[in-house]
């Protein structure tokens, strides 16, 4: 039952709306690439990634419920180091900017914008 709520969850958000129209949509996207700057070696996989009109968002799934503003924010500090790093790992591989980095909730059926 819970996760059929999950998936009706998804489907009715902004975030499943802006992946029925995005020009392109990659999930589970392995990558590894090196910072020389500073001397480190970035490996990773980003749950999803998608362009539309205004640039590529990345999305991180979580299995996290957060029922107060202060629970999403701890999270959202929690992975922003992870999504900054997705962010820089799919700009420095494609050369394009992310517009956006979220992180989606899947115990909460809601997303967190982390980078905008």
């Amino acid at each position: 039952r819970q996760l059929v709520e999950e998936v009706v969850a998804f489907k009715e958000s902004h975030l499943y709306s802006e992946l029925k129209s995005a020009s392109q949509v990659y999930s589970e996207v392995p990558f590894s690439y090196r910072d020389d700057e500073k001397e480190v070696i970035y490996r990773g996989t980003i749950d999803l990634v998608y362009r539309t009109t205004s640039g590529w968002t990345i999305v991180d799934f979580k299995s996290h419920r957060a029922e107060t503003d202060e629970e999403v924010e701890a999270l959202k500090r929690r992975y922003e180091s992870q999504l900054d790093s997705y962010r820089a790992a799919w700009e420095n591989i494609t050369g394009d900017a992310v517009h956006s980095t979220l992180l989606w909730l899947t115990g909460s059926g809601a997303s967190v914008l982390v980078y905008d």
